[in-house]
């Protein structure tokens, strides 16, 4: 073991400590130190070559608290150390990329640097008081196994190596000792129970974040000692804590507990009962008028004044997307289609395209964890997620599925808290394994993880979005993508909600408005066999087509039986402009068919001209805004295929309607004797998207 410890030293000066690591030899089999005196007489690098005369059945600890100190995640034993992880990673977000280990039992040890002139002790509980057991620190006094030693037949393995990173404010904040109290504590300065104060209260209650169990206790006396502060009585704190409790603990603390968590903060209170009252305010900076029915002043500004919009910072952020002008870290979206488009396939190749940071559909990417949720057949996703490794490129520990089942149901809230904490733990484990700084989780499909929730239910589907995926969103700061089908129409199924509570929506579907199997396609491809990926909706973006593709069988092997096992990848289908253009001047007769059958029968016989120009004081504007979305063109495309139908060949006559009225009715077009309208050139706003070859696995 002299050759471990010298190298651990040493990797002390990687890690960007000035000197190395100080080590120290285990006792054999065990994680204890050997030496009675360790803590004094530590080995530097000089000293392991010098001195270091233990055998190799002796192990090697790294002697922590010398500028730095490690958070232990244990989870040996059924000790709840990821769940508590997640709940802190809930509240305060993402622990920064840092040197990470991964223990035998599955835990972690987590190396953060102290700022200069600060230490933190050993063994400090002040994590387990916020958010669970199972947490741990490691720093003056302790010691951790170092990197390379065996345990239980395992070895304690880097996750991520590289240098120590500075421990964030707000975890060295969850360390700090409780507060010395102030000469007035517990002391009344107003007049209890006022409505403006319990206004504030209500207040803040509201605006505070949800808890989960573990971190209960300690947010309820937090809670508990502002509406003290505020100038609620502590009959009115029981109250009030009790209504937080029910709204945003998970589960609810019993009546016992809210009793002794109030009890402890009426008389614990650092300060003075109605410290931050109105009263208390007037009393000091005179009177504060406070009208009866205005809203009470916030605790923080709530909201931002247009000079405070910093451009810079839009472009900081636009430059972060994921994938540029389609998905940003924090949305959330759609992908719907039947089940033969290959919506499931599509969102494997955008995954693994966010993973390696590569270019998808024309679209700039920014590389990106990606955490797969599939709820549909776990066999046929691995043949999916081999093919794309073999085929696009492999990404290695920024592509990972999480392996439980996820149920996000409010019939099921035991479950549902269950699923939110693996989902939490599984995404701090991939960006601490990537050192990713953001996230896709994609989530495959809505009606599996709503786990009989009714996707047809405004209420359901407001739950399952803005408060069980919401929550994952706003712990994680990740992009989610969740895969849905069509209903019997071709539309998103289920309520109208979904589509107008996300931030965009992608439509899969295998063929055009127009079933023309003789329209011409690159790459080969059967007409019948392309798909197209349609942006229904883009927030502060374009509705056009990404993508044209078609699903190319890919062989993986044969199994023991002799037969075949493959699966698919996405194949950008290409297209030329004429036959772009043909294709879209097709499109659009047949839609103002229709468009025509509906609105000139609708209209007054005087509105409806039988002048061909007559019909552009009605048709185009009217048949872009309504029927666009059932063909993939952009808007200048469809414009420009509209002049040629009302230039060349447009014409309106009397025809029996099923009453034997006759009525004015679009007549479809014959092909122009001048040939097609030349439709633009769509480049990348719209139309088939720029390949480039690393998009494509087999080129």
């Amino acid at each position: 073991m002299k050759s471990l410890a010298l190298k651990t030293a040493r990797s002390g000066d990687e890690a960007g400590l000035k000197g190395g690591f100080k080590v120290t030899p285990l006792l054999p089999g065990t994680k204890k130190p050997f030496l009675r005196d360790w803590q004094k007489a530590p080995f530097d690098a000089l000293d392991v070559l010098e001195i270091w005369d233990y055998g190799d059945q002796h192990g090697v600890g790294i002697v922590t608290g010398d500028g730095f100190f490690v958070l232990d995640v244990d989870v040996k034993n059924g000790q709840p150390g990821a769940e508590s992880l997640a709940r802190m990673i809930a509240v305060h977000g993402p622990l920064p990329a840092t040197r990470t280990v991964r223990t035998p039992s599955g835990g972690w040890h987590y190396y953060f640097a102290t700022p200069p002139g600060r230490t933190v002790s050993n063994a400090n509980k002040g994590l387990q008081t916020r958010f669970g057991e199972g947490l741990d620190i490691r720093g003056v006094g302790g010691q951790v196994v170092a990197p390379g030693n065996i345990y239980d037949g395992k070895p304690y393995a880097f996750e991520r190596e590289g240098r120590i990173a500075p421990a964030p404010e707000w975890l060295l904040d969850c360390l700090a000792p409780a507060p010395v109290k102030s000469e007035d504590a517990a002391k009344v300065v107003c007049e209890t129970d006022r409505p403006e104060d319990l206004a504030r209260c209500r207040m803040w209650l509201e605006n505070s974040p949800d808890v989960f169990e573990g971190g209960r206790d300690d947010a309820a006396y937090k809670m508990a000692c502002r509406f003290l502060n505020l100038g609620a009585s502590p009959e009115s704190c029981r109250e009030l804590l009790e209504t937080w409790s029910e709204k945003k603990c998970r589960p609810s603390l019993t009546d016992d507990d809210l009793d002794r968590v109030a009890g402890s903060a009426t008389r614990n209170l650092q300060d003075a009962i109605g410290r931050d009252s109105f009263q208390a305010a007037a009393a000091t900076f005179g009177e504060i008028e406070q009208p009866p029915d205005s809203a009470p002043v916030p605790a923080r500004s709530l909201i931002e004044y247009p000079d405070e919009i910093s451009v810079d910072a839009i472009l900081k952020a636009q430059a972060q997307s994921i994938v540029k002008g389609l998905i940003a870290p924090g949305d959330v979206g759609i992908m719907y289609g039947e089940s033969t488009a290959g919506k499931s396939f599509a969102l494997v190749d955008i995954g693994f395209h966010v993973a390696l940071g590569r270019t998808w559909a024309g679209l700039r990417v920014k590389q990106s964890a990606v955490l797969y949720i599939c709820l549909e057949g776990a066999p046929g996703f691995r043949k999916r997620v081999a093919t794309a490794r073999d085929n696009i490129g492999n990404p290695g520990k920024f592509f990972a599925r999480i392996t439980v089942p996820v149920f996000l149901s409010a019939k099921s809230p035991d479950e549902t808290k269950k699923s939110i904490d693996h989902v939490l733990a599984a995404h701090s484990e991939l960006m601490g394994a990537s050192g990713a700084q953001q996230s896709l989780i994609i989530i495959d499909t809505l009606s599996r993880v709503m786990a009989g929730d009714d996707e047809n239910k405004v209420e359901d589907v407001m739950n399952f979005l803005t408060r069980y995926v919401g929550e994952i969103q706003r712990a994680t700061g990740a992009a989610v993508a969740i895969a849905h089908h069509t209903n019997k129409l071709g539309d998103i199924r289920g309520s109208t909600a979904i589509k107008a509570s996300v931030d965009f929506v992608i439509h899969a579907r295998k063929s055009n408005v127009v079933e023309d199997n003789k329209k011409p396609a690159a790459n080969n491809a059967d007409p019948s066999d392309v798909r197209t990926l349609f942006a229904e909706k883009v927030k502060d973006g374009e509705e056009k087509t990404i993508l044209k593709y078609r699903l190319k069988q890919i062989p993986l092997g044969t199994d023991p039986d002799g037969d075949l096992a493959s699966s698919c990848i996405i194949e950008p289908v290409t297209e030329t402009a004429d036959a772009r253009a043909k294709e879209c001047f097709d499109a659009t007769g047949q839609l103002m068919a229709k468009a025509f059958a509906t609105s000139v029968r609708l209209s007054p016989r005087k509105n409806a001209s039988k002048d061909p120009n007559g019909v552009e004081r009605y048709a185009p504007k009217w048949l872009v805004k309504n029927y666009r979305g059932e063909a993939d063109f952009t808007v200048e495309e469809f414009e420009t295929a509209l002049a040629g139908h009302i230039n060349f060949s447009i014409t309106i006559e009397d025809q029996p309607d099923s009453k034997g009225e006759l009525r004015p009715v679009y007549v479809p077009f014959k092909v122009p004797s001048g040939g097609f309208p030349a439709v633009p050139d769509p480049g990348g706003s719209g139309g088939s998207a720029a390949v480039d070859d690393e998009t494509t696995g087999d080129q």
